[in-house]
Order: structure tokens, then sequence, then C-alpha cells
């Protein structure tokens, strides 16, 4: 499984591989949407003269923290450079608000969760799971006032990962993608997050481009050699489409000698 958060600009990418199979699944993926096209934006970096593209699907599931990160402090993430804060109530729901208090602007990630509740460290102002201002410190009124709300996103916890919405203005269109074979006997589930220079469009792409690796990863998945015409059978489901590889020889390399030790 790969999938991505992103912290401090870098793109985090967590990898489940599944036992005698390779599963691949990424975090960004898009679930029924339409196709957005690339947008061009000027880059701040020095080094890239002119504009790149970059493709922008904010109407997408996307995972931005393992469940077992949320504890007793909130976290901070950032989706499309947003800054986002995540935390847990205590009654175990989790929350995803603009990292951004509506009362001085100060991130909500440097406060700290306060029974159900989200308390900004400036002021003290408590917010809950829905981003709606729960409590002002020394106000005889009442909290609860739109112009008080945090922008909240739409959000679910599911098979170890929280999941949101990237569009906080609309509804989703489906449910988060399902890990396939996970847990399931005969199924071994590894984790780990790798960080990698580069934005969200280009890590996924370099993810799905098996072609590169015979050229610039020469010897550690495969090689330049002898090329062979396999049979690919693509099943298409609800969520997903599945592609099996008949009659495909074990790739050359350390990789694929690790992998498939006996050689189918």
């Amino acid at each position: 499984m790969q999938g991505r958060a992103a912290r401090g600009g870098r793109t985090q990418v967590a990898v489940a591989t599944l036992h005698q199979r390779q599963l691949v699944v990424t975090r960004a993926r898009r679930h029924n949407a339409p196709m957005v096209a690339p947008t061009m934006e000027s880059t701040a970096d020095p080094e890239l003269d002119g504009k790149v593209s970059v493709a922008r699907i904010h109407d997408a599931w996307y995972v931005i923290c393992a469940s077992e990160e949320l504890g007793e402090r909130p976290l901070q993430r950032k989706l499309y450079g947003t800054s986002l804060v995540v935390f847990r109530d205590d009654r175990g729901r989790p929350g995803v608000l603009l990292d951004r208090c509506p009362h001085r602007n100060v991130p909500l990630s440097l406060g700290r969760v306060r029974g159900p509740h989200l308390q900004c460290a400036y002021h003290g102002w408590e917010f809950d799971v829905g981003g709606t201002c729960r409590k002002v410190p020394g106000l005889c009124g009442k909290a609860e006032l739109p112009s008080r709300a945090v922008t909240s996103f739409p959000i679910r916890e599911v098979d170890g990962y929280v999941w949101i919405w990237g569009n906080p203005e609309s509804e989703p269109d489906g449910e988060p993608f399902r890990l396939p074979k996970l847990n399931e006997p005969g199924y071994t589930t590894v984790r780990r997050v790798v960080e990698a220079e580069g934005t969200l469009h280009a890590t996924i792409e370099n993810a799905l481009d098996v072609p590169h690796t015979a050229f610039l990863h020469r010897g550690l998945f495969r090689g330049t050699g002898t090329t062979n015409i396999i049979k690919a059978v693509m099943t298409r489901g609800p969520d997903r489409v599945q592609t099996e590889y008949v009659g495909e020889p074990r790739p050359e390399g350390l990789a694929g000698r690790v992998l498939s030790p006996s050689g189918g």
C-alpha cells in the first residue's frame, strides 16, 4: 500500500507489502472524481526557471495520518500547501481543521486537547471536531457564533488511517479506498513512511512509472536486456482495477531475488 501525507514540504509515502504479492495503493487516489486539468503555477525554487505543471485534485480522499499517531497532542499536517491540525477528542473522535484560530490566526496545532475540544494556546478558545467554537474564556455571551468557527474537513477513519476529503466546501461522492487483503490470514501488512523531496503529483507519477526502473535503478529492480511479451488480465471492480500478469518471469536484479527467491 502506498500513500501520502505532507510534513514540512515533503511528501511522505507509506508502504505496505503483502505476502506473495505486492499491492500499490496511493493515498492520494481519486474516488469517482472528474479529471482535473493541471494548473500552471510559478515556482519559488531558484533552480527552476519559469512555471511548472501542478495537478491539484481536491475532490478526493487523502490519508492525513495513521490512527496510531493521534495521541494527547494535536498534529500539524499539510495538504497542497495548506496547514491542517489533526486531533482526537476524549470520545475517540478524530477531527481535521484548518490550522488557524479565527481569533488571532495562531496555529491551533500549538494548542492542546481538553476533553472533547481543541484549545488554542493563545487565548484558550476551544473548538470541537466539527470546527464549532464551544468556549471563549471570559465571554459572558454565546461562544457558538459562525464567525468564530474553524473550517473543518469531512473525515473517515478506516483501516488504521485517518482520511480527509480534500475539499471542505463539497460533500464526498464516495468512501475512501479500502485496502484489500488487510489482516487476512496468510498476509502480513508492513507499514512504514518514506519521505521524498517533491510534489504530490510527481511522487505518485514516479511510483506508477515502471519503465524507468530498468535504467535509473539498473541492477536493483531489473536490467535493460531481454524484454518479454506477457499477458495482462485486468479485472475492474466498483472501486479498483486489478491487473494480473500471467507468465511474467522474475525480474532481474536484487529486489527480484529477495522478494521472489523461487523465481515465481
